[in-house]
């Protein structure tokens, strides 16, 4: 599941183009508040995938992956 943030209108929406939330545009927190939401599916996949690695046989490779690409999103950097 991958969530979209426009910065110029506020709008999340999910893969499918539904809207998902609208930030108010209304400061500088806002972009950064925007990403965050929009960065929620990738972060709480991140998360099980590293809570997983902690069960005996379940650590997926990638799991490092994931988790950048999580925060890189959070943060409005470019990711693989």
């Amino acid at each position: 599941m991958k969530w979209t943030y426009n910065k110029d209108t506020g709008i999340i929406k999910d893969e499918n183009g539904y809207e998902i939330a609208q930030v108010t545009l209304n400061g500088d927190s806002t972009h950064i508040n925007g990403l965050l939401i929009a960065s929620a599916p990738e972060l709480l996949k991140a998360l099980e995938e590293i809570k997983d690695c902690y069960l005996p046989g379940k650590c997926d490779l990638d799991v490092l992956g994931l988790a950048k690409d999580a925060i890189s999103k959070a943060k409005g950097e470019p990711h693989a």
